[in-house]
């Protein structure tokens, strides 16, 4: 295996990649400020985002969040989230898979980590910031064409000090009490599940007005109907036709605020028969109504 097979980094919201043959992805060190905006997506690694100096506004889910200097995110595999406005010039990213654990030696029976905390960032301790400093250390320095750069550019030497120092990270993390594992036996498998999910969350997401039903959805992940249902509702914490309406919602959100349609005009682009059923809905997902959510959007602006 060689470092290519090991490390990989694209900024196509990483949903390109064969995760299963991956180990780890990029750990990037940005100076420059070269990072750029991301719409909602997904994908299956984990990612941490350690931003040093300025601002950027995080969604996660239905939540926003405006991550102040010296704040860590971490953001688990097939959490729908968004980086905008981002003013944060001096900021470390890593993204690494389900398998980079697997090459920690840890006991087959390891689960996914996840956060064990509320909210979408944390203040950086001091040891954590020791450690993420030594990180830094061992990145590159960014240029204008840093999304070409991977560890496969790296000595042997400064790949065993990256994956020694995001060890260190991740286990300080745990002991510290911000990250857990997820022992579900769901997880035994989670490489090879997120990957395939990412696919099919992205292609909802890039999609909104293209129904796809579940047992489509399964055949598009290559899974059994049973399974699939079963495994979905178990990975995103809802029903696929919810998780679906959902995201439709969420897309009408944005249309409501951002574009000049009517109610009925946003219904035909999203495929949806009926304003009465739009408007049912919305308000499930919401609490109000179409007309009512882009009123209030409208005169806080």
């Amino acid at each position: 295996m060689n470092n290519r097979d090991i490390v990989y980094y694209e900024d196509t919201f990483q949903y390109q990649i064969d995760t299963n043959k991956l180990r780890v992805c990029s750990v990037f060190y940005d100076h420059n400020g070269n990072i750029a905006d991301f719409d909602s997506h997904v994908h299956s690694y984990y990612e941490i985002r350690y931003s040093l100096e300025g601002t950027y506004t995080l969604s996660i889910g239905d939540h926003y969040y405006d991550v102040p200097p010296n704040s860590l995110v971490f953001i688990s595999p097939l959490r729908v989230h968004s980086i905008t406005q981002n003013k944060a010039p001096r900021l470390l990213q890593v993204q690494a898979t389900q398998n980079f654990l697997s090459a920690a030696a840890l006991p087959g029976n390891y689960g996914a980590l996840e956060p064990a905390f509320s909210g979408g960032y944390l203040p950086v301790t001091e040891q954590l910031q020791k450690l993420l400093q030594q990180l830094i250390a061992h990145s590159p320095a960014s240029t204008l064409d840093h999304y070409d750069i991977t560890l496969q550019d790296y000595s042997q030497d400064q790949i065993l000090s990256i994956y020694g120092d995001l060890y260190k990270v991740i286990g300080t993390m745990l002991k510290e009490g911000y990250l857990r594992f997820n022992n579900d036996p769901v997880f035994k498998n989670a490489a090879s599940q997120f990957s395939n999910f990412q696919k099919l969350v992205m292609y909802i997401l890039t999609h909104p007005g293209q129904e796809m039903s579940l047992k489509e959805a399964a055949t598009f992940t290559g899974m059994s109907y049973y399974y699939f249902s079963k495994t979905f509702h178990h990975l995103m914490g809802m029903p696929y036709t919810d998780y679906v309406n959902k995201a439709r919602v969420n897309c009408a959100k944005n249309m409501l605020v951002q574009k000049d349609m009517s109610i009925k005009e946003i219904c035909s682009e999203l495929n949806i028969g009926s304003t009465s059923y739009f408007n049912q809905l919305f308000k499930k997902y919401t609490g109000i109504s179409p007309s009512q959510y882009r009123d209030d959007r409208t005169s806080q602006n």
